[in-house]
């Protein structure tokens, strides 16, 4: 089966109608029909390049830093092409690349896990005694964030996990 996109290639010019293979989901994955859908305002800004700010003026997203990141095109396709590889593909099909940021990729031992419980610490009145479930333990950690409540994710670093 094959899936049609129209895909912003370039602020401002034309979509650009796409064809490809519809994906297979895999693991807990959905793979949903749609018939139509609607474009929010949102993504026209995305499109235009900006933002309106009034008076005629504009906030281009480029002149504020945005860059847009890998993460959004492997929401609607499945790429298992290495950063580089795509960005040579785009360059080639006549897209410009300006470059290729890594961001996060080297914080091993950084664990994230949920709050469980919070329960006072009982020799320190500004620090809290969490139960935190980080996918592969249970652990109590001390936290010394004041609003810290069941719920809320926390970054840890795993003292086993670094070199």
């Amino acid at each position: 089966m094959r899936m049609r996109s129209y895909q912003v290639c370039q602020c401002g010019a034309p979509l650009q109608l796409a064809e490809g293979e519809v994906p297979a989901p895999q693991g807990t994955q959905v793979l949903l029909k749609v018939r139509a859908a609607g474009v929010c305002h949102s993504d026209l800004h995305i499109w235009d390049g900006y933002y309106e700010i009034g008076g005629g003026r504009h906030l281009n997203l480029t002149d504020r830093g945005m860059k847009l990141p890998l993460s959004w095109l492997r929401d609607y396709v499945d790429v298992q092409a290495s950063p580089r590889e795509i960005a040579d593909r785009l360059t080639f099909s006549g897209t410009e690349v300006e470059g290729i940021e890594t961001v996060g990729s080297d914080y091993a031992g950084l664990v994230v896990g949920e709050v469980l419980a919070v329960e006072p610490h009982p020799r320190a009145d500004r620090l809290k005694i969490c139960r935190v479930n980080d996918g592969r333990q249970v652990l109590q950690v001390v936290c010394g964030a004041p609003g810290v409540k069941a719920g809320d994710i926390l970054l840890r670093w795993n003292q086993d996990d670094i070199e």
